[in-house]
């Protein structure tokens, strides 16, 4: 009986270091009003940017998960990559906006946190594009 309690609090305990170590960090959305990422593209039918949203999702490891939705909350497309700290952001301590560079499929886009709250943006900005190490 002892063995059997014993093996129970081991399996638990592993099955909750694995929760924690591969876990999503934070879960975010892009603003409607941002420009989707060069990654995505809309069907041909008329679709309009406002149709559609987009999550991201930070997982631990430097990881991303994008998902983007149609208006019935439909994910049409996933995509997984990397996440790493614009320079912009190192400099600055990591003071708003906060500048992260997402890498999916070989393309880098550089997203943006301009204030506390789950909001998003792509920068377009060229400087910011310069400064990334591996612009396209």
């Amino acid at each position: 009986m002892k063995t059997d309690v014993r093996s129970l609090l081991i399996v638990s305990a592993f099955g909750c270091l694995f929760a924690m170590c591969s876990g999503t960090e934070s879960n975010h959305r892009l603003a409607s009003d941002s420009r989707l990422p060069k990654w995505f593209s809309l069907d041909a039918n008329n679709a309009r940017r406002t149709d559609y949203s987009v999550d991201i999702d930070v997982l631990t490891g430097n990881k991303v998960t994008v998902r983007l939705r149609d208006g019935g909350g439909t994910v049409v497309a996933k995509k997984t990559g990397t996440i790493r700290p614009h320079p912009s952001s190192v400099a600055n301590n990591y003071a708003f906006p906060i500048r992260q560079i997402v890498s999916v499929d070989g393309v880098s886009e550089i997203i943006e946190q301009r204030e506390r709250g789950p909001m998003l943006y792509i920068s377009d900005d060229p400087a910011l594009r310069r400064a990334m190490s591996d612009t396209p």
